[in-house]
Order: C-alpha cells, then structure tokens, then sequence
C-alpha cells in the first residue's frame, strides 16, 4: 500500500521509530494509534505519516501528520481550485464547522480534508493531474467516501474517471454540463443509487433560457462560441436544439489565445446580431470581453453569457471596457429566504463579516456539504458510513418526508428520523432539493440579468426569471 501510495502520489512521509510500531491490518488501525495520514504497510505494521501539500488544510486544523487521533472519525474531503472557489471551498467548509458544533455525526467527530486543484508554486500538476491525486490521498491514504466538488464539469470528468471504480462518491455544487447526467452509467435505483450527484441544474434549463432570450430579442442570425469541453459543449448543444429556427455559426476553441480571432470573423459578417459566449473558465470569459472591447462591430451585438460571466471578475471587465450595454447573461437565481439568510448570516459570522453572494453557486455549496454530512448519516445509522453506496443512498432520503430546513438546529432531528429509517424533506439555502429518483437530478429557477455601473462599479440587475 505506501509503495503504491508515495509512487503514485510523489508525497512526503516522516517515519516512525521501531518503538512505535504496531501491527495493522487496514490504515484505520493505524490512524487510531498514530493519527490521519499513518498507514499500513505492506509487512503489516503501521508507518509513516503520508502528507499531500494539496490536502493539508483541514476542519479542525492541523490533523494530518501531527499524531493526533480521533475516536471513529467521519472523514469527508473537498475539492476545489482556491485560487478562483474560495467562496465555495469556504462555504462547504461552514457546514462542517456547524454540524461539529452540533456534537458531529452520533458524537463521533467529523473531519474535513480541502484539497486544492489550482495552479501552485509548490508542484507542475495540470489541473486535471491534481484532481486524480488529490482523489488518490483522499482515498488510499485517509479513507474518504463522500467529496464535495469540483466545481467545473470537466473537472468533474477527470474526478470521476478517477473514482468510478474506489469506494467513493462526489457531490459538486456548480458542475451543470448535461454530460454529467448520464457520466456514472447507472440506471438510478434504491438498491443502486449513482454516486455522482450535484446540487446545481444542468444546463439543460439554462441553455434553454439563454435560447429564450435570444428569440425574444429578436435575433435572426447568431453566433456561438464555446469551450470545447463538457460545459461549453452542453450550452452549445441545447442551444441548437432550441432555436431550430435561427441561422447559427458555431465555433469551438480548445485554447484561449483563438478567442480574439474568432470573435473578429463573426464581428465580420452582417447577418449576426448576437454571440453567445460559453467559456468554462473565467479568464476565459475575461479574456473574450476585453477582446470585443476592442472590436468596434461588436459593440452594436448583443453578447449572451452564460452563468461563469456573471462572476466578479467578468463583471468588473465589462464595466471597465465599457461594454455593459451589450450584454446579457443567465445564471440560476441567487437564493433568498428563510434558510439562505441562515446561511449567509453563519457565513458573515464565521468570516469577519464577508459575504458570500459574490459568487452564484456558495448556497449550492454549502447544501451540498450539508447533504455529504446527511448521506453519511443515513449510512451510520442505516448501513455504513464506509461505503459510498450506502451514502448515495441516503440522498434517495432527503427529497420527500418530514419538511427540514438545512440549519445547524436541524441536524439532532436528522438523527433521529433516519435512525428510524424515515426520510426527509429538506429545504437547502439554494432552494428546493427535490432530486428526481430516476435522474437523481434537482432543478431550478434561472434569472436573466444585464450589469449597469454606478459609480465605476459593476451592479447586476435582474431583468426576469424563468421557473422550471
């Protein structure tokens, strides 16, 4: 196991004296004595203390490497890119903060590991290279069956590729490819539920939505530039399917360094009045926004974003380079009520007084961590915690019962009614989690919005809103 481990994985490891050694059959004998990340050897005695730069913060802080151990802990991981998901990495990581607070899961501790599969300093990784070691540590090394993330969907992709065969499950909060649907093969069931889940709507609402615009804006003749991955291949896909009746130029990119040439060929023909902009990556849509900045054509075309062009940084380029005129966009709507106002005054108290409405999908991040914590403790109480398909079970629980609000008060009566094998109907931060039992899949509301500036800032406004 470590061999295959540390070559795997290229990670550092500090060695236990001969004293210290215990024999082991599993690497959770092992934590018990010497704390997470100790493993067991492949001559049957617990050593080393395996550490992974890219998972070493962790809910409480300092437990990896530093010989503390825990009575039966739930071990649950995130993954996330810090560099641009703070606010999604932050809001998982409130759920756990409450439901330790609350007393953990049947008084056992709960331990979250965030894994980082951003650019760093400290290794070469690509993304998609972080994304399957970071599965691997979580794995191998500590055991985790329940990941929250990624947030994109190709790197959700890459995630699953890596985990369809271990004893594991994910749950993203802003992955919304229709690809994804159908990513894990499995025919949904009680006895088989899919261990690949998401909080967020596909894309399959919203690329209808964006298609609705276009026809109400009376655009004839349409251009269509996407990423040539699974998100950007979803908004394309819909969209065609949706206005069957408009004359579309489609063009794809796999770097983008072609953005600014293929945004001057569509600017070059008179018969587009509108570009719809489906880039994954937010430097991406930053990127094309400075580029038709400079295209005097484009600033008498509509420009169509999708939810990635509602983020800060896009926003703030399109004030600056003064093109807010011609956009427009969707996301799924910023959540309000009751449950969301919970969430967003924990979130204000636990960080200094931030607030996460910068980012659409931190709601959607928060649920999705709380419903790792739910998942899990179906399978405590129902079967084991330690199987993944027990956990993805338990989400088969959570869409029709006794009405919860997620709230850190609720958490004590979630014990008691999935200890008696009842199920639950709750109410996330982001809305309504009601997964369809065949999908597994939820919906939801989709506002259309346009930015203005005041004051050199970019304010986003609400035009209107589309129901499921």
């Amino acid at each position: 196991m470590r061999g295959v481990v540390l070559t795997l994985l290229g990670l550092s490891s500090c060695t236990l004296t001969t004293f210290d050694q215990v024999k082991c059959t599993n690497n959770f004998a092992c934590q018990g004595a010497f704390g997470l990340g100790s493993v067991c050897e492949d001559d049957g005695f617990c050593n080393d203390s395996v550490e992974f730069s890219r998972c070493s913060q962790t809910v409480p802080s300092g437990v990896i490497g530093t010989g503390r151990s825990f009575d039966d802990p739930l071990i649950v991981g995130s993954l996330f890119a810090r560099s641009t998901g703070q606010l999604l990495e932050e809001s998982s990581r409130l759920a756990v903060v409450q439901a330790s607070a609350a007393g953990g899961l049947d008084e056992r501790p709960i331990i979250l590991v965030q894994c980082d599969y951003g650019p760093r300093e400290d290794d070469e990784l690509t993304r998609d290279e972080a994304v399957v070691q970071a599965i691997r540590y979580l794995d191998d090394v500590l055991g985790v069956r329940v990941i929250v993330g990624p947030a994109s969907s190709s790197a959700v992709t890459a995630a699953w590729d890596e985990m369809r065969d271990r004893n594991m499950m994910l749950i993203s909060p802003s992955a919304t490819s229709p690809a994804i649907t159908d990513l894990d093969g499995v025919t949904a069931s009680d006895e088989q539920p899919g261990r690949l889940w998401r909080t967020a709507p596909s894309d399959t609402v919203q690329g209808a939505v964006i298609a609705g615009d276009v026809l109400g804006q009376g655009i004839t003749g349409l251009g269509l530039v996407h990423s040539d991955e699974p998100y950007g291949n979803g908004i394309r896909d819909v969209v065609l399917q949706k206005v069957e009746d408009v004359d579309v130029t489609v063009l794809s990119y796999t770097a983008p360094a072609l953005l600014p040439d293929l945004l001057l060929d569509l600017s070059e023909d008179d018969s587009i009045q509108g570009i719809v902009i489906a880039a994954a990556r937010i430097s991406d849509v930053v990127a094309a926004v400075d580029s038709a900045s400079t295209i005097d054509a484009l600033r008498t075309r509509t420009l169509f974003f999708p939810d990635v062009g509602a983020s800060s940084e896009v926003l703030e380029a399109i004030v600056s380079q003064g093109i807010e005129e011609s956009v427009r966009g969707t996301r799924p709507v910023v959540p309000g009520g009751r449950v969301y106002q919970s969430f967003e005054a924990s979130f204000a108290a636990e960080y200094g007084g931030r607030s996460p409405r910068e980012d659409t999908f931190s709601a959607y991040s928060y649920d999705a961590m709380w419903l790792a914590l739910y998942g899990s403790a179906w399978a405590h109480f129902q079967g084991s915690s330690d199987n993944a398909i027990d956990v993805a079970r338990g989400l088969r629980h959570v869409s029709e019962g006794e009405p919860l609000d997620i709230r850190t008060l609720n958490w004590a009566r979630v014990h008691e009614v999935f200890a008696e094998g009842q199920s639950i109907n709750v109410q996330g931060a982001s809305g309504d989690l009601d997964f369809d039992p065949i999908t597994e899949e939820t919906t939801g509301t989709i506002e259309v919005w346009t930015v203005h500036s005041e004051g050199g800032e970019p304010v986003l406004v609400q035009e209107y809103v589309v129901q499921p």
